[in-house]
């Protein structure tokens, strides 16, 4: 057998022992053994791998930890830190290359278990390059491992290699390494070394590992430098990309892995959207937005949850409550949000997500036993949703922003989730201030011009119970000559206005008024009851819960239009309104005289009996005191109108 010791392989010169710290001597040391490799033995092979490979890599290990002691120049250091990643890259390639001749030797678990403990080591160094060296060589070493784990890698060697990888992500010695580092390298070979170490343990997969790599992933995320020259707002950089790869990538077979993966791409969605715009601005002069990241999490996250809808465990620990609470966010921000993409703006997709997740959920919330505290914050968050769908800041949107086609969108994206939601909102285990937050958001957004500075406190101030304060709405206000112009997203606000008619009026369908706004929208089937307590109730009670809360304000949204013409008209004498308020008055009547509104929705009026004309008889005062001012000012459209909805009252009166 040949005498391959570390004496020998130093070619015997005693009075230079440093001469394997010389690049030239290391490298031609790793090919005299790639040479030679293969007339070795697997014995052969042991013992070389004891007595040369090892003692060689405890000797670089010791001349590195040496240097913080010996006060080394800055060239020297980078001498040995060159000389390491050397040795990391000659011996990794040569392992890989005979690691079918050195698997099949009894003691390779005890070389292997030696061999990720010197690579330990030099991970504890904390040095950038010399960490990126040695994860790129466990990645060369395991990727040779082609014939399968039975084979190749047994049950220990694969536990050593994930005990090496899950012991923590390579972080730098900021006392000694320049603090401007870019660390993207360092952190895309980690991620890299995890897919071959997933590669072997997949098979024997468990919900702890999988914590245990969305947790490592995480801080991937977080501790990644920006980089010189990375703009991560319409592409995400090649680390996040690796990351969401992993992310798709792992087994969802494994109960408790579905909801952990939901939440950790909950987790990545919500990213770009902590703390609202002021983060995200921050981020952005820092070159790292996590934008782009944050729209292909908001796909990977509907994939999972569609996937896994039937998966009680999603909704009983609250991950799907995660997942729509982290999309509601970039919703929300809409035209708030700071940064402006190329592609497609991160709100249109996560309102996609959205309606694609409730799609597959909503019939989920009766079929399965979940708490009543958690379907109703989830409820809470659908309506938080469907609020931020319908309302947008036009007041100082964007550049390069088009509200039309917004709106256009937005009016689409919120009748199919109002198709989802509708009658199942109405469930007794939905709270009150649930439906009452989602109707008084139909109210306000409504609004197609500007109230008037006394009309504003009933509009977006609290005033309680909105029947209560009708009556101060009877008084003819101040009148005002300013005519504010329609909002710029008026067609939702008739969308809105629409809504609140429907859900008013009885289950007649033909008494329904219908929302017709030209917007070509995808209808999607009638869903099945949305809540526990749902599946057991009859739709009539879903739907007067719902009527009971949108009555209030569907009547002082109508009083509000009346009281503006009537104060206001009189002072243009027989001019006609402004088109725009014109429209919206007519609209208006049109569908109070359609409307057959839902008997237990509103309280009867003292002395008089109605089934489905309360509304009516609530606006009644108005309706007299509009009529008035019509016949005046000459206008026999609207005239006509007014004449109608008292002839109607007085069907109802018995006349």
């Amino acid at each position: 057998m040949i005498n391959w010791t570390y004496e020998t392989v130093c070619f015997r010169l005693p009075q230079c022992p440093y001469v394997l710290t010389t690049t030239g001597a290391i490298q031609t040391l790793l090919r005299i053994f790639d040479a030679y490799g293969d007339q070795l033995t697997p014995e052969a092979w042991s013992i070389c791998i004891k007595a040369v490979i090892f003692r060689l890599m405890a000797s670089i290990e010791a001349e590195l930890q040496a240097l913080d002691d010996a006060g080394c120049n800055e060239k020297t250091r980078n001498d040995w830190h060159d000389t390491a990643v050397v040795v990391l890259n000659g011996i990794s390639s040569l392992l890989s290359n005979y690691l079918d001749v050195l698997t099949v030797h009894p003691t390779f678990n005890s070389y292997w278990q030696q061999l990720l403990g010197h690579f330990a080591t030099l991970l504890d160094l904390r040095v950038l390059e010399i960490s990126t060296a040695t994860l790129k060589a466990l990645t060369q070493i395991l990727s040779h491992n082609q014939t399968g784990p039975k084979q190749n890698f047994n049950k220990t060697t694969i536990d050593l290699a994930w005990d090496l990888w899950s012991r923590g992500i390579p972080v730098v010695n900021l006392e000694t390494a320049d603090k401007t580092q870019d660390n993207q390298n360092c952190l895309l070979a980690y991620v890299a070394a995890l897919r071959d170490v997933y590669r072997l343990i997949q098979d024997d997969l468990t919900v702890e590992r999988i914590h245990r790599m969305l947790t490592l992933l995480r801080d991937v995320m977080r501790t990644a430098t920006p980089g010189a020259f990375i703009a991560d707002i319409d592409h995400a950089t090649a680390l996040q990309s690796q990351v969401l790869d992993v992310l798709k990538m792992l087994r969802t077979d494994i109960p408790g892995a579905p909801s952990a993966l939901i939440a950790q791409a909950a987790e990545f969605v919500s990213l770009a959207f902590t703390d609202g715009g002021i983060a995200a601005t921050e981020r952005a002069s820092q070159k790292r937005t996590y934008v782009a990241m944050s729209k292909a999490s908001m796909v990977i996250l509907e994939s999972l949850v569609q996937s896994h809808a039937a998966d009680t465990d999603i909704y009983n620990n609250g991950s799907l409550l995660t997942a729509l609470a982290a999309l509601s966010k970039p919703i929300e921000f809409k035209y708030q949000f700071p940064i402006v993409t190329k592609s497609e703006q991160p709100w249109r997709q996560a309102t996609k997500s959205v309606i694609g997740i409730l799609g597959a959920t909503m019939s989920q919330l009766v079929a399965l036993d979940i708490p009543r505290a958690m379907l109703q914050d989830i409820w809470q968050t659908i309506v938080v949703i469907a609020n931020g769908i319908s309302k947008a800041d036009c007041e100082a949107p964007p550049d390069k922003v088009n509200i039309s086609d917004d709106q256009d969108f937005d009016i689409e994206s919120f009748m199919q989730l109002r198709n989802l939601i509708i009658p199942s909102l109405g469930a007794e285990v939905v709270p009150d201030k649930t439906r009452q937050l989602f109707a008084e958001s139909l109210f306000r957004i409504s609004i197609i011009h500007a109230p008037a500075p006394a009309e504003s406190s009933l509009i977006y101030g609290n005033e309680g119970d909105d029947m209560i304060g009708l009556s101060s709405l009877y008084k003819t206000r101040h009148a005002r000559t300013i005519d504010p112009p329609p909002s710029k997203r008026s067609k939702m606000s008739y969308v809105c206005l629409g809504e609140l008619f429907s859900l008013v009026a009885t289950q007649d369908a033909t008494a329904t008024p219908q929302i017709q706004v030209q917007v070509s929208t995808t209808r999607l089937p009638p869903p099945m009851p949305s809540s526990g307590s749902a599946a057991s109730e009859p739709p009539h009670m879903l739907k007067i819960r719902l009527a009971r809360t949108a009555a209030p304000y569907l009547i002082l949204r109508a009083a509000l239009t009346l009281r503006t013409y009537i104060a206001d008209q009189p002072l243009r004498g027989r001019m006609p309104q402004p088109l725009s308020q014109r429209k919206e008055l007519g609209w208006i009547l049109e569908r109070l005289v359609q409307l057959k509104s839902e008997p237990e929705a509103i309280p009867d009026t003292p002395n008089v009996e109605s089934d489905g004309r309360k509304h009516l008889l609530r606006l009644y005062p108005l309706l007299v005191g509009a009529t008035r001012v019509a016949a005046n000012s000459g206008d026999a459209n609207i005239s006509k109108l007014l004449t109608e909805a008292l002839e109607v009252v007085g069907i109802e009166l018995g006349m």
